[in-house]
């Protein structure tokens, strides 16, 4: 099995597919070494492509294998046309699979590379009825597999990327809680460059305090301790998508209550108005009572189907042709 990776979820899959008796050799979607070469690559993606593809190449060189079953893809922000066809010839008897966990808005190069793979799945559900793929939402990893019941001493906490309306709205729910209610925020960027550049092109970014950003990931243990401490988890898609971001996985998987952007929750079949409250992202006000009312318990099969596990019976097992 060969996965190309996103934002550090590769570990996870990786050693949930190697429980399972897989060989599993990984390469980095955006495999640079600099925020520099990562920002690019996210601006002007063609200018990284042939960069890209040499250190695939010699990656690829270096595991050695003459053979895959399997082969994910994940967004392949990085990975051109060319390189895939090339794969395809170096190991003729594998299974192409790709996942996009972005929306094709954010990733048009996607939509094109559809017809290099076997199967292809959207977490978005109009994306993938749109482009005739598979749908299969997110996962929570084993560590936010979290018992009910554990101590909070935060009321509400958000983590995740610095983009699009995210910066605003959470500036304004910082402003429109009650003084009392302990939060915790975390936006990261790549680098301080990108912060002066979204300014500049995004008016969310504007007047949201430099304290609000972080320029080093948070490290997955920390995450899962934060999750812990709270009560309730914030969570805001990208306004260009529909699709449920993974925290909303990781909260249930962790047992907490969900403050969400996104109206399409109510169409998942674990969907709880106890357990899930739903903001307008144009009027961010949310009731405070929510946040101390207890979560409830999620049936067995539901928290299965949307474990890591689940995903790989429904991502890799599955019938999604492309």
């Amino acid at each position: 099995m060969q996965v190309v990776p996103y934002f550090g979820y590769d570990r996870v899959l990786a050693d949930a597919l190697r429980a399972r008796g897989a060989t599993v050799d990984v390469l980095a979607d955006r495999p640079f070494g600099s925020a520099i070469m990562h920002g690019v690559a996210k601006l002007c993606r063609p200018a990284v492509l042939g960069h890209a593809t040499r250190l695939y190449q010699q990656q690829v060189a270096a595991f050695g294998r003459s053979h895959y079953d399997h082969v994910l893809v994940i967004n392949g922000q990085t990975m051109s046309s060319s390189y895939l066809r090339q794969l395809r010839v170096d190991f003729p008897s594998a299974r192409f699979t790709f996942y996009i966990w972005d929306s094709f808005e954010n990733k048009p190069y996607a939509v094109a590379a559809l017809r290099h793979y076997d199967a292809a799945l959207s977490f978005d559900r109009r994306a993938a009825a749109t482009h005739g793929i598979g749908f299969r939402p997110l996962f929570y990893s084993p560590e936010f597999d979290l018992p009910a019941g554990s101590a909070a001493d935060l009321d509400l906490s958000f983590i995740g990327t610095a983009h699009s309306d995210r910066p605003a709205l959470i500036d304004a729910i910082d402003h429109n809680l009650p003084s009392s209610a302990r939060r915790y925020w975390f936006l990261y960027l790549k680098a301080p460059w990108v912060l002066h550049y979204q300014r500049l092109t995004n008016r969310s970014f504007r007047g949201v305090p430099d304290s609000m950003f972080s320029y080093q990931p948070m490290p997955r243990e920390k995450v899962r301790d934060i999750f812990m401490r709270s009560r309730t988890i914030l969570d805001i898609e990208h306004d260009r998508q529909t699709g449920l971001t993974i925290r909303t996985f990781e909260a249930l998987g962790a047992r907490k209550k969900l403050v969400t952007t996104n109206p399409d929750v109510r169409n998942y079949d674990f969907y709880d108005p106890a357990n899930i409250q739903i903001l307008d992202r144009r009027r961010p006000g949310l009731d405070p009572a929510f946040l101390h009312a207890p979560a409830r318990e999620l049936a067995p099969a539901l928290r299965y189907r949307y474990s890591v596990d689940g995903w790989i019976d429904d991502v890799l097992g599955g019938d999604h042709d492309a």
